[in-house]
């Protein structure tokens, strides 16, 4: 424990000296000193409760004129995804498009390379078209079916991303290597997580663990961060707290991809637990990881959660900027998952800001991107939403409804936080006034 809170120390004052470097003096003096916090005792959330009174005080213009200068504004903007991709490997693909074009039979191991680069370059469609083929060509392809796997699933299609994984792996069993049958056990316990199947997800995902013992450090990273989630639907802190310190211990310090995601777990561990100044702390750990990588749909992830705190604080001017922000990078990849999300907190957004109209169309549109997707623990969240939207708006019978529809699938998927807090809520509405 004592050499995660280094390693996240690290982070930390790595951030404060980027914050004073670019003329944020207050801001980083006080994030250097959480940095110190977390080693020599428990103060890091008293500053963090500074530094959102400082916040309080500071007008609109000089919150945006902050955003623009530490790099919020930068992640809305969307580089061309082959400026990160080797220009070799570029090469190499363009000419296999070309003998594609002219009628020219590939074999299935053009097709892949094809897939993998539009899947890099975040053209998840294109992706799924040429692994698609590729698989028909080869139905012993095993990383072809994982990346058509993990292109469907970018793109909501759980039912075809699941069937894919369980292909892949049934088709090739017993020739698979360690990793390759890791791959496929942890992306088949992640749609079980998306469908609120928790205890098969845990089960699955140390299955894969067990799979990736003597492999990648990245890979079990990935996988313990993803155990940590599901542990924290659960209600199961302890145990979620002690995957993410794993995980971040595995991530190293290159994956800065892996290092966000990370960060926000940990961030949205303090949302649950209403400590949003340290949530808040994390968020921007993660925002400072998502500078140094190009994947889109995690940049948006860490916008929304930034957008969300600032919701919950109330700064709602912000949040809306935030928030559209997000929704516009999970658009511009077509990640259907993102974008409910996001529309979902922007419904709150316009809810609070009085916008009846608005916010039951962007409620109902991320309820009609979950319920097709098959995203059934974010459909939950989206009645839940709903139910908070009614009671913004003054309807407390709408809200009921609403609460019960969340909390019935929270109970049917034994989410023991959840079904706490849709209790709370629908107790609350119940009230005699």
């Amino acid at each position: 424990m004592f050499i995660v809170k280094i390693v996240i120390s690290l982070v930390l004052v790595a951030l404060g000296i980027g914050l004073i470097l670019k003329e944020r003096k207050k801001d980083g003096a006080l994030v250097l000193a959480i940095a110190v916090a977390l080693i020599i005792g428990e103060q890091g959330q008293k500053l963090a409760d500074y530094y959102y009174e400082w916040q309080a005080d500071r007008t609109a213009e000089d919150i945006a004129r902050d955003r623009d200068r530490e790099g919020i504004s930068d992640m809305a903007r969307v580089d061309s995804p082959k400026q990160h991709y080797p220009p070799e490997i570029m090469a190499k693909v363009e000419k296999l498009e070309r003998i594609e074009k002219s009628g020219i039979d590939l074999h299935p191991e053009a097709y892949y390379e094809m897939g993998i680069a539009a899947y890099n370059q975040e053209d998840y469609r294109e992706a799924a078209r040429k692994l698609s083929i590729a698989v028909t060509l080869d139905e012993s392809y095993s990383a072809a079916w994982n990346f058509l796997g993990l292109s469907h699933y970018v793109l909501g299609q759980l039912d075809s991303a699941l069937s894919s994984f369980q292909t892949g792996l049934e088709l090739v069993r017993g020739r698979l290597s360690p990793m390759q049958e890791g791959d496929l056990l942890n992306n088949i316990a992640s749609i079980h997580h998306e469908r609120g199947q928790l205890k098969e997800a845990v089960e699955l995902y140390h299955r894969s663990l067990r799979a990736y013992r003597s492999g990648s450090r990245i890979n079990q990273s990935i996988t313990c961060n993803n155990i940590a989630v599901a542990f924290s639907y659960m209600g199961l802190e302890d145990s979620a707290s002690s995957y993410n310190d794993k995980a971040l211990a595995l991530a190293g310090s290159g994956r800065f991809d892996i290092r966000s995601a990370i960060f926000q777990n940990k961030g949205w561990a303090f949302v649950r637990k209403d400590m949003l100044d340290s949530a808040f702390v994390y968020f921007r750990i993660a925002l400072s990881q998502d500078e140094k990588h190009s994947i889109t749909y995690i940049r948006a992830a860490t916008l929304g959660a930034l957008g969300f705190v600032y919701y919950t604080k109330g700064n709602l001017a912000e949040s809306d900027s935030i928030l559209r922000m997000a929704l516009d990078l999970d658009r511009r990849v077509r990640c259907r998952r993102g974008e409910a999300k996001h529309l979902r907190f922007l419904a709150l957004v316009k809810a609070q800001r009085g916008d009846e109209e608005e916010a039951i169309l962007s409620i109902e549109e991320a309820l009609a991107v979950d319920r097709d997707a098959g995203h059934l623990v974010a459909e939950a969240e989206d009645y839940q939403a709903y139910g908070d939207i009614w009671k913004s708006l003054g309807d407390l019978e709408q809200a009921k409804k609403y609460y019960v529809l969340s909390l019935s699938s929270f109970i049917q998927m034994r989410m023991a936080p959840k079904i706490a807090e849709s209790e709370d809520k629908l107790r609350a509405v119940l009230r005699p006034r």
